[in-house]
């Protein structure tokens, strides 16, 4: 139920964060178990920093675009986001995590520069002639709240780890936390033994 309508269903995959999933209004309620894990697994702090350019200029150079910053930096890995076909140039930086706590709440511009300085320090000084600049706060969404990732103190995965992806009746789990293969995988498990949402389902309606 949602304020779009009322859908009704023979199974539910669930893909939120599961912080999110957390605060869905359950009927019945979620084991108290597979619930205090939700709750313990927050969203990091994450920032998409994006400057855009009339070309890969880089590239030219021998260089890759691809960088990881530290001694203060506000970026700590950059990449080349640039289309195949080479034409614009797209440097994409993460700020996160402390840097984000540093540098989230300061003047925009005050942080683009700071961001600039970051590219430029591996690709050179022609990181500051953008055509465009583009932030993406995934704090500030209301459906994520963070990223990329959510972060588990120590501890809770030992406490709770036995309810990762498990199923809750006719709903299953597929957020990228409880992927067999590493978080922010597109292919994650909805029960313990790993097997991918969709074909748990398909499964699951055979056996019936």
């Amino acid at each position: 139920m949602s304020d779009a309508g009322d859908w009704r269903a023979d199974r539910v995959i669930v893909a939120v964060p599961p912080l999110l999933a957390s605060r869905i209004a359950w009927d019945p309620l979620l084991p108290p178990q597979q619930d205090q894990l939700f709750q313990r697994l927050p969203f990091g702090t994450l920032m998409r920093c994006v400057a855009v350019y009339d070309t890969p200029f880089w590239r030219a150079e021998g260089l890759s675009g691809i960088g990881l910053l530290r001694g203060g930096s506000p970026i700590r890995e950059m990449f080349d986001n640039s289309p195949p076909d080479g034409g614009p140039g797209v440097l994409r930086g993460f700020l996160g995590g402390k840097e984000w706590r540093k540098w989230a709440h300061r003047p925009a511009g005050e942080r683009r520069g700071a961001v600039l300085r970051s590219f430029a320090q591996v690709v050179g000084d022609r990181a500051y002639d953008t055509v465009d600049y583009v932030e993406q706060d995934w704090t500030a969404e209301q459906w994520t709240r963070g990223g990329p990732t959510s972060v588990a103190a120590p501890g809770v995965l030992t406490e709770y780890g036995e309810w990762l992806g498990r199923a809750f009746g006719r709903v299953h789990r597929a957020e990228s936390e409880f992927s067999p293969t590493g978080t922010a995988s597109w292919t994650a498990p909805s029960a313990p033994a790993g097997t991918p949402p969709p074909n748990s389902c398909i499964r699951a309606d055979r056996d019936q």
